[in-house]
C-alpha cells in the first residue's frame, strides 16, 4: 500500500504552530563553500553533528566535520580534520566513555586511493586518532556506519568496489578494531554482482546489517538484511522488494524485529518514494508501504518513539520549488505502518534530511540546505516539538 503526499494537505500540516514546552529551531552552520551533515547524535548537554566541509581546509580538498551544539541550538565546539586529502563522514556512534567515533573514507589513509576511514574525538572536541582500512590497492572503500563491539572495540560497515574488466565488483566489507582502531578481522558479504552496505547495528548478541544487493533478488537492486553473530558469521540474510531498484538506507531494532527505510523504484508508477519495510527477528517480512507523492521522495533515517516511527529524508513532491527537494518528516504507526502525520521543511533550493535522532522534547533532524545565493551547501539543523512542528518566531 501506497500512503499519498497531497501538497494542499502539506500546506495545512507544515504550517508552524506554538509550543510552549518543546525547544524548536531551525539553523543553518558552515563556512563560506560547501558543508555537509550526515549523522547526528544526542549527548548528556547537547547534539554532536558529523559531515565533512569544503570550507575550513587548508588545501583543494573536503574535511570531516563535527559539530557540537547545545539543546538550544547554540554552537560549543567544531573540529575539521584530515589529511591533504578528501576526508568524508557518514557514520557516528558514542561509545561506553562519551567518545565520538566517526566513519566515511580517506583518501590518503589506507591504500592512498580511498578507504574506509575511523576517527576517535574526545567528547570535549579533542582529535585523538584516525586510521583507514583496506584489503586491495585498487579498490575503493567507504564506511557508511560503525558500532561499539561487545568487546570494546568498534565494528564498521563499508563497501568495497574494485575494477573487474567491463564492470566493478563491488562487494560489502565489514571491519572490527580495539579501542584503539587495530584492525582484528575483516568479512566480506555478497555475491557476484553489486552489494552494498549502509547501516548497521547491534542486536541479540550479534549484527544487523542493511543496505543493498543485485547478487540475489526479485529485480535489480533489492533491499539487503544481513544477521550475524558477534564473530561475523552470517546466520541468515534476507531481501525485500520489487522489479525495479530499492535500497535500504538505515535499520533499527524493536522489540519484535527489525524496521528498515530508503528508497524504492518499484512500487509507484511515477519517480522514487520513500520506501518502509518491517520484519521479524527471523528477517521475514510482516508489512511493507511506500510514502510520497508524484515526484522523487527519499527516505534515509528512522527512529522509534512511544507510538510509532518516525522517518526523514527529502521530497520534490510539494511542488513548491519545482523539482527541488524540501526535507520531509513523516510519522507511521507501528502496528501496520499507517501514516500519522507529516511535515515538510525548506526554501527555495535543496533542503534533505540525512538523519534523525529522538530528544526528550521532539526530535533534532541534520541534513543539507543550499544557499539561494552562492549554490554552496550549508549544515542544516531543525528541532521539533514531538509533532514534528517548529515554533513561530
Amino acid at each position: 500500500m501506497k500512503y499519498s503526499m497531497i501538497p494542499t494537505t502539506l500546506a495545512i500540516l507544515t504550517t508552524l504552530t506554538l509550543s510552549s514546552q518543546a525547544v524548536t529551531f531551525e539553523k543553518q552552520i558552515g563556512g563560506k563553500e560547501h558543508d555537509h551533515a550526515r549523522a547526528v547524535s544526542v549527548v548528556d548537554d547537547g547534539y554532536v553533528i558529523a559531515g565533512y566541509t569544503d570550507s575550513f581546509k587548508h588545501n583543494r580538498d573536503e574535511d570531516a566535520y563535527l559539530i557540537k551544539i547545545d539543546k538550544n541550538g547554540e554552537k560549543r565546539w567544531s573540529i575539521h580534520f584530515g589529511t591533504r586529502e578528501d576526508e568524508q563522514l557518514y557514520g557516528m556512534a558514542i561509545d561506553d566513555h562519551g567518545n565520538i567515533v566517526v566513519t566515511g573514507y580517506s583518501e590518503r589513509l589506507g591504500n592512498n586511493r580511498q578507504s574506509v576511514y575511523l576517527a576517535k574525538i574526545s567528547p570535549e572536541g579533542k582529535f585523538l586518532w584516525h586510521r583507514g582500512y583496506w584489503r586491495r590497492g585498487n579498490s575503493l572503500y567507504t564506511g557508511k556506519g560503525v558500532v561499539q563491539s561487545y568487546g570494546g572495540g568498534y565494528v564498521i560497515a563499508s563497501t568495497e568496489e574494485r575494477p573487474k574488466f567491463f564492470n566493478k565488483a563491488v562487494n560489502i566489507f565489514v571491519v572490527g578494531t580495539d579501542p584503539n582502531g587495530k584492525r582484528i578481522g575483516t568479512r566480506y558479504y555478497g555475491g557476484s554482482k553489486e552489494d552494498r552496505a549502509e547501516a548497521i547495528i547491534k542486536d541479540d548478541g550479534g549484527y544487523v546489517i542493511a543496505g543493498l544487493t543485485e547478487s540475489w533478488g526479485h529485480g535489480d537492486k533489492d533491499m539487503y538484511l544481513i544477521k550475524t553473530d558477534k564473530e561475523g558469521n552470517r546466520l541468515w540474510h534476507q531481501v525485500y522488494g520489487g522489479e525495479d531498484d530499492d535500497i535500504a538506507n538505515d535499520i533499527i531494532a524493536t522489540d519484535d524485529g527489525y524496521v528498515m527505510v530508503g528508497t524504492t523504484d518499484s512500487f509507484d508508477l511515477t519517480d522514487d518514494d520513500v520506501y518502509v519495510v518491517k520484519v521479524d527477528k527471523h528477517g521475514k517480512r510482516l508489512w511493507h508501504h511506500s510514502y510520497g507523492g508524484s515526484r522523487d521522495d527519499e527516505g534515509h533515517a528512522i527512529i522509534e518513539d512511544d507510538d510509532g516511527y518516525v522517518i526523514v529524508g527529502g521530497t520534490a513532491s510539494t511542488g513548491k520549488h519545482g523539482y527541488a527537494k524540501d526535507v520531509y518528516l513523516f510519522k507511521i504507526s507501528k502496528k501496520d505502518g499507517k501514516l500519522l502525520w507529516q511535515r515538510t521543511f525548506g526554501g527555495e533550493d535543496e533542503d534533505i534530511g540525512y538523519d534523525i535522532a529522538k530528544t526528550d522534547d521532539g526530535y533534532i533532524i541534520v541534513g543539507d540546505t543550499q544557499t539561494p545565493r552562492y549554490r554552496y551547501y550549508d549544515v542544516l539543523v531543525i528541532k521539533t516539538d514531538k509533532d514534528g512542528k517548529i515554533e513561530k518566531k
